[in-house]
């Protein structure tokens, strides 16, 4: 995972530590591929939370997007999860 991670920025003017720093990301994209979740709300929070520091936006919204790659690719992972209805039925609130 952190080959994949830092191969995503490579070329960003970033040091070791910062680039390790978003593999949080990349697991997250991971995940989101996993349970079929969208990946905009993810990527505008991203927008709004590094606002000022515009390199780490791009950098975490490489790797989250790498990170989705990977697993639709199945470089990592081979299956989703979909959830669906409960099997279980509710308790009756009534007698």
């Amino acid at each position: 995972m952190t080959g994949l991670t830092v191969q995503a920025i490579q070329d960003l003017a970033l040091d070791t530590k910062e680039k390790n720093r978003t593999k949080n990301f990349f697991a997250l994209g991971l995940v989101s591929w996993i349970y079929t979740r969208p990946l905009d709300p993810t990527l505008e929070w991203i927008k709004r939370k590094f606002a000022k520091n515009p390199l780490i936006a791009e950098a975490n919204t490489r790797v989250l997007k790498a990170g989705h790659a990977s697993a639709r690719r199945g470089d990592l992972l081979r299956s989703t999860i979909r959830s669906s209805r409960p099997r279980w039925r509710p308790a009756s609130t009534g007698r």
